[in-house]
């Protein structure tokens, strides 16, 4: 409990002086024109925080993060799943390791496909969507899975694909939902 504390009070003391410290300059309208100040005008950090949280779009990607990040917590107790399940230990480090590199090589797919199809209509979130079905398929079929083949394939997969979703629009979208200097620093 103790580093949770310690981790609590600090992003607190982080946050209070950002609050204190933190004015942003020279915010231009999005349309290339300095603000009617002629580049005077500051903002505070609420100022930011409340413009930046009109956005919808910003605000359907919390969502998704908030919402998206409860099966994610589940990960971590995989691991008496595959003891449960029969694996050896070898099996079970073999299925870990595997399953960090399956991921490292699917995120740079998932930007590239993002980027191959950012051309059609929502296509980067077509590439995300497509990235949630196969995700959601592979772990499911990964779930039920007894054998140790059958497991380690399924979860690969599932990391394979699962990391397209940030890769092919998170974050492209939200770098073209920032447009201004103070909002990229977001």
């Amino acid at each position: 409990q103790m580093p949770y504390f310690a981790v609590g009070s600090l992003s607190l003391i982080a946050a209070a002086f950002a609050q204190r410290f933190l004015t942003v300059t020279g915010h231009h309208d999005g349309k290339g024109k300095l603000d009617e100040d002629d580049n005077k005008k500051t903002m505070t950090l609420g100022q930011i925080v409340r413009r930046i949280t009109r956005i919808p779009a910003f605000l359907c990607l919390v969502g998704q993060g908030i919402f998206g990040g409860i099966p994610w917590d589940m990960m971590s107790f995989l691991l008496l799943l595959f003891e449960w399940r029969g694996l050896s230990r070898e099996q079970i480090v073999t299925i870990q390791f595997t399953q960090g590199i399956s991921g490292t090589i699917g995120t740079p797919i998932g930007g590239f496909l993002g980027d191959r199809f950012a051309h059609l209509p929502r296509g980067r979130i077509y590439v995300a969507l497509t990235s949630v079905v196969l995700g959601t398929i592979s772990f499911g079929i990964f779930l039920f899975s007894t054998s140790y083949k059958s497991i380690f394939f399924w979860f690969n997969l599932f990391h394979l694909v699962a990391g397209w979703t940030t890769a092919a629009a998170n974050r492209p979208i939200c770098a073209q939902m920032a447009q201004n200097p103070s909002e990229r620093a977001q």
